[in-house]
């Protein structure tokens, strides 16, 4: 019985192997790489992020989510949509849909607050007067997410009032609310809809916030107010909602004191009371502008402030206004009358500038992309009459509108002209040769304007051979790109390229996914390099730091190698063992395609030997498609200070690649021969097997080639080269000594 039992073990295995060796190389499988995310940004050389990409400029993926589009908003250029009709400044902005924009304007005298609405993004203009006898200014404009309703807050000497219109600010205007004050400067709805107003005023105790729990029709104080003590702010300059940023609190106030000066409050959703968030770094300033929002850097709350009106400055709290931080210098500025913080981090200062060459007031936008730090900042913005901002605000594409003094010019920041990115590397999984590429598809919306796509291959990961996108012909819509110039059959890495350009401020095109079908043969990766290396201490047998490098021809999948499965997977001939009763075995993949096994904490004395062969057990440590590694191969090298590497790997003749010197400080040649046409690929591994340098990687002629490698950056150590002629491999020992 136990014979019979032995046989069919034996005629099992035997079957296996013909299965493995004969059938698997004969199957096709068919595969393809599909992106439809791009909201991870830059950064990305290899794929690892599938919503990211190696590099762009000009284009986001997070403005409408997932969407590929050109960046907005372009500070650089901000162009002019219309001066409004009979007005001296415009107060207020706000956008309820991609093209529909709302300013509330005025010019100083009674009855001339007006709404003016665009359905255009700007184009064309109408208006609506709000009261023809009270409403001087238009100062804030809100729309209630209830009965299409349409709520305005304005100015009058003491006599701040609220307006409501059932025909979305064209006609029909109603006044719900008299509020103590000058103005109205900021109005809110919360999930319970019930609306909130804050006022202005010229003397403490009179800005107040005011809110109405029935859908705007009547108005009343709030309960609690900020206060110091029992002295309550002149002016409430900016009320905002966290929207969920910051857990604790509901509301963020801006408030300036006739006697105390500047002062941030917060109301706690605990206490339900107002508390002063930290002393601004200088109290003696308005805090005209606030905005809420998050950081560039870990995605946690951030408040900035806006001050005037001698010196524009603004600060910043990343801990919901505990302390406060002074950013960088505004050159020039007089005062920060608008904040917007974008979705990525990004904060943009609208301010009053004064202009030395121009010897006078001018409008100016400056942008921080490093939480203040550092900022960037337009050139004058309007003609000569432009100059003081007196609203600010983002629209749902992230276009900006600023609104001005004077005349009563609208500007406005949209996309930019063009933009691009470069993918990441895209690994198809092989390395054989086996690689064979198909259509290239993608999703697109044009809106009119212009995409185009180009895609390219090469045997290296560091694309170095491949062709400069320059050259690259665009690709067309579900096309063979097998057939292109810039691709290759066989080639392991993939990379595409897509810019997006249009002639109009408003549109840009839309890539929505892009696709690329590729197929491969299923051969699996074979383990073609196991050597040992005495390390850095020279003793005699396997000590602390020994360790072997095992080196696969293709990735892996990176499986767990432990001491309680090593002898198994990476079984030994002879019976020995990579660990005994006293020490384990470390195991440790450096790369997907490098495996490396130490002893760190040796005590005993494992039997594994130079000489020993490595049988993979045929399933565990496979490629991508699940193709099982299963060769044996040989450890060469050695564990003592006799040497590491042999020149002679794997029965390749040691004449047919020469390095010299092998000791130098840093300027060696690299000489090698191609019997027939050959594919060679040449890289170099620091002691630890990280691979450090792809010398060569394509095909040459049969010949005779030398490569002269000089290297002022590496440090005195121990280096490995490794050559693949075709299947034959050899390693190569070099030492560099500054």
């Amino acid at each position: 019985m136990n014979t019979i039992k032995i046989k069919n073990i034996i005629m099992e295995v035997r079957y296996l192997k013909i299965l493995f060796f004969i059938v698997l190389p004969s199957v096709i499988l068919a595969d393809s790489w599909l992106q439809t995310d791009w909201r991870g940004g830059e950064g990305y050389f290899q794929w690892t992020e599938v919503n990211g990409y190696y590099e762009g400029k000009g284009v986001h993926g997070w403005r409408k989510p997932g969407f590929l589009t050109i960046f907005a908003p372009d500070i650089e250029h901000f162009s002019s949509i219309g001066k409004m009709e009979g007005a001296a400044g415009v107060y207020s902005l706000y956008s309820d849909s991609i093209s529909r924009y709302y300013a509330g304007t005025g010019n100083f005298s009674s009855g001339s607050g007006r709404i003016f609405v665009t359905q255009d993004f700007g184009n064309s203009w109408h208006y609506s007067t709000v009261d023809s006898n009270y409403a001087d200014k238009v100062t804030s404009i809100f729309l209630p997410s209830f009965d299409e309703e349409f709520l305005v807050g304005t100015e009058r000497i003491n006599s701040s009032r609220l307006y409501k219109s059932i025909n979305m600010g064209d006609s029909g205007w109603v006044l719900v609310g008299y509020l103590s004050g000058t103005y109205v400067s900021s109005v809110l709805e919360t999930e319970d809809k019930f609306l909130y107003a804050s006022t202005v005023h010229s003397s403490n105790n009179n800005g107040k916030i005011w809110y109405s729990t029935n859908l705007g029709t009547t108005w009343q104080p709030f309960e609690k107010q900020p206060a110091v003590g029992t002295v309550k702010p002149s002016a409430i300059y900016q009320f905002i909602l966290t929207t969920g940023i910051f857990v604790d609190f509901d509301f963020y106030a801006a408030a300036y004191f006739t006697n105390y000066g500047a002062k941030i409050f917060r109301f706690s959703n605990v206490t339900q009371e107002w508390e002063a968030c930290a002393n601004l770094p200088d109290t003696n300033c308005i805090p005209f502008a606030m905005d809420i929002g998050y950081d560039t850097l870990e995605n946690n709350g951030v408040i900035y402030v806006g001050t005037g009106d001698a010196y524009g400055k603004v600060f910043r709290s990343t801990d919901k206004g505990n302390s406060w931080d002074t950013c960088g210098i505004l050159e020039g500025s007089w005062g920060v009358h608008g904040i917007e913080i974008d979705r990525d981090g990004t904060v943009c200062a609208a301010c009053r500038v004064y202009g030395k060459r121009k010897k006078g007031f001018m409008v100016q936008v400056f942008r921080s992309q490093n939480m203040g730090f550092t900022w960037e900042v337009t050139s004058a913005i309007g003609g000569t009459l432009t100059n003081k901002p007196t609203s600010f605000y983002q629209t749902r594409k992230g276009f900006l509108l600023l609104g001005t003094e004077n005349e009563a010019e609208i500007f406005k920041a949209s996309y930019m002209d063009s933009g691009y990115i470069v993918s990441s590397v895209y690994d198809v999984g092989t390395g054989n040769g086996s690689s064979e590429f198909g259509s290239i598809y993608w999703s697109e919306n044009l809106n009119g304007e212009h995409l185009d796509v180009k895609v390219r291959t090469d045997w290296d990961s560091t694309m170095i051979n491949a062709l400069p996108w320059a050259l690259c012909d665009n690709c067309i819509n579900n096309q063979d790109i097998s057939d292109l110039i810039s691709v290759s059959d066989g080639a392991q890495y993939i990379q595409y390229r897509v810019e997006l350009s249009t002639d109009s401020i408003d549109y840009s095109p839309e890539l929505k996914e892009i696709q690329i079908d590729y197929t491969i043969d299923s051969i699996p990766p074979v383990l073609d390099t196991a050597y040992a290396s005495d390390g850095d201490s020279i003793l005699p047998g396997i000590d602390k730091d020994d360790y072997v490098m095992l080196i696969f021809d293709d990735s892996t999948n990176v499986p767990p190698i432990t001491p309680d499965n090593v002898n198994s997977v990476l079984r030994l001939s002879g019976a020995h063992s990579w660990w005994d009763s006293l020490t384990f075995v470390y195991a440790e993949w450096l790369h997907p395609a490098s495996l490396r096994l130490s002893w760190p904490g040796l005590e005993g004395s494992p039997t594994v030997a130079v000489g020993d062969t490595i049988y993979p057990d045929s399933f565990t440590i496979t490629d991508r498609w699940c193709n099982p590694c299963f060769n044996p191969v040989v450890i060469t090298g050695s564990f003592g200070p006799a040497g590491i590497i042999e020149d002679e790997t794997l029965g390749y003749k040691k004449e047919k690649v020469k390095v010299y010197p092998s000791i130098s400080n840093g300027r060696f040649i690299i000489r090698f021969d191609t019997d027939n046409d050959s594919k060679v690929k040449i890289t170099l591994f620091d002691i630890t097997g990280r691979a450090l340098y792809t010398f060569a990687d394509r095909w040459y002629r049969k010949g005779t080639y030398s490569i002269n490698w000089s290297n002022v950056e590496l440090p005195s150590g121990i280096y490995f080269l490794k050559v693949i002629i075709e299947s034959k491999s050899c390693i190569k020992r070099l030492t560099i000594i500054r």
